[in-house]
Formats: C-alpha cells, sequence, structure tokens
C-alpha cells in the first residue's frame, strides 16, 4: 500500500521541487511493515522532491510464518 495514505504527516507533493503541486513519486510497502512517518523533502539535484518514510516493520508476522 501506499505509505503516505498511512502515515502522511507533512508535504506530499513531489513536482516540482521549486512548486510542488502533485504528489506523483511514492513509497509501498507490504503489511509486514507500517509507516511512522511520511514525507517530501527538497532536494538538490532533480526537478523532483525527495520521499523520506520512517517504516516499522513488525517482526511478529514475520516469525509467526517461520514456525
Amino acid at each position: 500500500s501506499d505509505v503516505y495514505t498511512g502515515a502522511g504527516t507533512r508535504w506530499g507533493n513531489t513536482i516540482t521541487n521549486e512548486m510542488p503541486v502533485l504528489r506523483i513519486d511514492q513509497i509501498w510497502a507490504c503489511p509486514d511493515f507500517s509507516p511512522q512517518i511520511v514525507g517530501a523533502a527538497p532536494s538538490q539535484n532533480s526537478d523532483h522532491r525527495l520521499v523520506i518514510a520512517d517504516l516499522k516493520w513488525d517482526a511478529s508476522d514475520q516469525e509467526k510464518q517461520e514456525k
């Protein structure tokens, strides 16, 4: 799933870097990862902003599958 919809707390638009009006860059994660904080930040060498996400891995689900 798109992690921004689960934990987007900051500006999420990524294009263009100087005037972000659309959120076209995304991070997607499987259910084993839960988003904690997601947002976009200006970049220096691109016309897109960076997408930054802190994800928490739910090891309990992985351990259940291994048993």
